[in-house]
């Protein structure tokens, strides 16, 4: 299984070397398990190092699961709440792009923090 998930994250990768710069988390629609952190998500949320995020419930970060994929999918952004590693919360939207990947159903979610931000529209 964790060779698996490897496998995907590299092939992720590979297929854009932009993600490690975006604020990416790759996560299993079904089981809401992180499967992928880019190190300015994890940065976002207080991890010094991604790998600290892997395995973790999707809703251990964001204040809801991505199992309503289809739903979020239909719309440009949803807003949120997320959860720092050190328990403080800050807005931010998240645009989840559903996917299938080596049979399994994933959401590739793209978080924007919010902090500071007016929250019009973004």
């Amino acid at each position: 299984m964790v060779e698996a998930v490897s496998n995907l994250a590299h092939e992720l990768r590979a297929k854009d070397v932009l993600w490690p710069l975006l604020p990416i988390i790759l996560t299993d629609l079904k089981t809401g398990e992180i499967l992928y952190v880019a190190e300015r998500a994890a940065s976002k949320f207080g991890y010094n190092d991604p790998v600290e995020m892997l395995s973790q419930n999707i809703t251990s970060v964001l204040s809801e699961s991505l199992d309503d994929a289809a739903d979020s999918a239909l719309r440009p952004y949803h807003r949120v709440t997320a959860r720092r590693r050190d328990g403080s919360t800050f807005p931010v939207k998240v645009k989840i792009v559903p996917m299938e990947s080596l049979g399994r159903s994933v959401g590739i979610a793209l978080v924007i923090d919010l902090t500071g931000i007016d929250t019009g529209e973004v």
